[in-house]
């Protein structure tokens, strides 16, 4: 036989509040009883006798004399209030178990000491600014589908809340930015890589739609349609400036004498851009 459970038998047989609960099981808790007796009252619809020990559902109803030892055993794992409560509902019932159980951990230094609901750290503040708007806070947000920005002196606390930012911003664009100077139609452009961002071909501009798109057409055939910020003018060359020359040659030996070659557009030439860059272009 299992010597807890007849331990609990003997320990039943000697309480007579837990005598009194099959008599008061048996009529509804109707008949006149003892306030210890009312306390499972409310327990009723779930109380049942099983040889001797009653039952709450499937938990065994400890009686008076085991109670404080039941929830020494639960205690002393110091598991904090939640677990230990979760651990004893699940296999013992009593009025008051709760009270029991909480009221033992809050009196267990080892529990207050490692409990993770400890008190939390005092919040630290940087030092006041000593002039106003030294520092300040901001929120940007949007509300009803307008944008606002929100702009707190710490110092003063004064708020600040700026509103119309889209046509502040559009006010600011246009009093501030320059309008590109206009393409036409075969004028000589550099333009810019997507992928590397380095403006490393130069090709002329074969159309301009009406959105300001300006259709280059590489040495492929391939076409590209780029907008007017991708695009930047090249100065057309003179005559003077053009050096043909191979491609992995920028230099010709000085004593040698330059023979003189007329400019043709079909070839890989060389242009200076300034006193010391020479730049390479394959004319198609």
């Amino acid at each position: 036989p299992d010597l807890i459970i007849e331990d609990l038998r003997k320990a039943a047989a000697n309480d007579h509040v837990y005598r009194s609960l099959p008599k008061a099981t048996a009529s509804g808790f109707s008949d006149p009883l003892e306030d210890e007796v009312k306390s499972f009252k409310k327990a009723r619809n779930s109380l049942s006798i099983d040889k001797g020990l009653a039952m709450y559902g499937s938990r065994i109803v400890i009686p008076q004399a085991r109670r404080r030892e039941v929830v020494k055993i639960f205690h002393d794992a110091h598991q904090g209030y939640d677990r230990s409560l979760q651990r004893a509902r699940q296999a013992v019932f009593w009025p008051g178990l709760t009270s029991d159980l909480t009221n033992s951990c809050k009196l267990c230094k080892q529990c207050q000491k490692y409990q993770a609901k400890q008190q939390k750290e005092t919040i630290s503040r940087d030092p006041m600014p000593s002039r106003i708007f030294e520092e300040v806070g901001a929120d940007f947000f949007k509300y009803e589908n307008r944008h606002f920005l929100a702009v707190v002196n710490r110092l003063s606390g004064w708020p600040q809340l700026m509103t119309k930012l889209k046509e502040r911003i559009n006010f600011q664009y246009n009093t501030t930015a320059r309008d590109l100077p206009p393409l036409i139609v075969g004028s000589r452009v550099r333009i810019q890589n997507q992928s590397s961002k380095l403006w490393d071909r130069i090709r002329y501009i074969v159309s301009i739609d009406k959105s300001r798109d300006h259709r280059v057409k590489l040495g492929s055939g391939r076409i590209l349609w780029r907008n007017r910020r991708f695009v930047q003018r090249v100065p057309e060359l003179k005559q003077e400036d053009i050096i043909e020359h191979l491609p992995h040659k920028t230099k010709r030996p000085p004593h040698k004498e330059e023979p003189v070659h007329e400019f043709v557009p079909n070839q890989s030439t060389f242009y200076r851009l300034g006193d010391d860059v020479v730049a390479y272009e394959r004319f198609c």
